[in-house]
């Protein structure tokens, strides 16, 4: 997995799907981790087809999948801008029976901040609460996506929502706030 990794992180796309190809054809017992890094691999490098038929792969073969697949192909698709396939794979995860992790919520609320939806990015944050409780990167995330697209008053709300649950933001995220 580390091979295909460092082939398709190298721009050899051709070279690694053949290692890919051949492990597929050659191995039986493949794991989760080994099917993660590969699909890493592939999504670090822009293969959305690839790193999408990894998922594919993982249920053909019965490997148990945890939010970490999801995740790695809802940043790919963040990186990508293509929104709504990153939306559609965090509601496949769940159709799927995978509980997503505060990381796959985390990607989910980057993607919505970077194209300025704070309103989904805060139903998002609010989810994650209700459903993990936030840590402290995500709330650093939402609070500077308030307080820079003009929601002072959110930004405000989450600060002493953090506080209160004794998470402590980073000297910039507070900074940005009361200044």
């Amino acid at each position: 997995s580390t091979v295909i990794k460092g082939f398709a992180k190298n721009g050899e796309i051709v070279e690694a799907k053949k290692i890919y190809d051949f492990v597929l054809n050659n191995f039986t017992e493949l794991d989760e981790l080994l099917f993660n890094t590969i699909a890493d691999g592939f999504a670090k490098a822009n293969q959305e087809q690839i790193a999408l038929s990894v998922l594919n792969e993982m249920k053909l073969r019965n490997v148990k999948r945890s939010s970490i697949i999801y995740s790695i192909l809802m940043r790919m698709y963040a990186h990508l801008n293509k929104e709504q396939q990153c939306v559609d794979m965090f509601a496949q995860m769940k159709r799927d029976g995978v509980k997503p992790s505060i990381i796959a919520y985390t990607n989910l609320m980057q993607m919505y901040i970077k194209k300025k939806k704070i309103n989904d990015a805060m139903n998002t944050f609010n989810e994650l609460e209700r459903e993990l409780g936030a840590d402290f990167v995500s709330y650093n995330f939402i609070i500077n996506a308030c307080t820079f697209n003009q929601k002072l008053e959110y930004a405000i709300d989450y600060l002493i929502q953090s506080m209160k649950k004794h998470i402590k933001v980073s000297d910039e995220t507070y900074q940005n706030v009361v200044t």
